[in-house]
């Protein structure tokens, strides 16, 4: 599961769980600098929760098959 500084980011790209997201829009959903998004995206990445896919000059990511039951798993916990 995400700890830390990546919780809040891994939180707003699982709301958005049938689409992707690109990492200017992660940023402004939590309020940090693109290059901070960026290197918290790349720890995400490392755990095996999201993939980061450059599509022209927007890099885009979206949740793994892990990625996406952990975010249900964190859902259901917080009920």
């Amino acid at each position: 599961r995400p700890e830390g500084r990546t919780r809040e980011l891994f939180g707003a790209l699982a709301q958005r769980t049938d689409d992707g997201i690109t990492i200017r829009e992660l940023a402004g959903a939590i309020d940090k600098s693109e290059s901070t998004a960026s290197r918290q995206v790349d720890v995400l990445v490392q755990q095996g929760l999201v993939t980061k896919d450059r599509s022209g000059q927007s890099k885009t990511v979206e949740l793994t098959t892990l990625g996406r039951i952990v975010a249900r798993a964190e859902r259901h916990d917080a009920t």
